[in-house]
């Protein structure tokens, strides 16, 4: 049986930046939700920011701070840092804003937060969502990047 870093560097091999990550993600993912500390450090990078994006594009903001993956907003905002998306970077800060500066680690505070405050939760998200959708940085290739030249942690 491979190990999850022999796994990883098959699909480096095989596959473009943007599959690469939804491959990755797809042989670090049942890890990440069940055994989170079973994870080096550098696939935790990897997971944070593979369901950060995947939650973003798909549900936004509001869907990603409804998510499990919310709980990790300050890992996720120290990750982005680490695999230098700086102008994602930025929109996540922002986007943190609607909670005044500290997004509660606990979903169903986050929750009900954005279902108390819907109407400013939208008012702030909607804009970020339309310019994360425009950024000139290219996600995936930071991320396999990173995946690269960290592939000995991932085991």
């Amino acid at each position: 049986m491979l190990s999850r870093g022999q796994k990883v560097s098959r699909i480096l091999g095989r596959y473009d930046d943007d599959k690469s990550v939804v491959e990755i993600y797809k042989v670090l993912e049942p890890v990440f939700y069940k055994k989170l500390n079973k994870l080096r450090p550098s696939e935790r990078v990897f997971c944070f920011l593979g369901a950060f994006k995947f939650l973003t594009e798909t549900k936004g903001f509001d869907g990603f701070y409804k998510d499990e993956s919310g709980n990790y907003s300050y890992e996720i905002y120290e990750a982005l840092e680490t695999i230098g998306a700086s102008q994602y970077k930025a929109l996540f800060y922002e986007s943190m804003k609607v909670y005044e500066g500290i997004v509660p680690k606990a979903q169903e505070e986050r929750t009900l937060f954005i279902t108390k405050h819907q109407d400013d939760c939208t008012k702030l998200w909607t804009p970020l969502e339309t310019k994360f959708k425009k950024i000139d940085e290219n996600f995936d290739k930071l991320l396999i990047d990173y995946v690269r030249a960290n592939l000995l942690e991932f085991r």
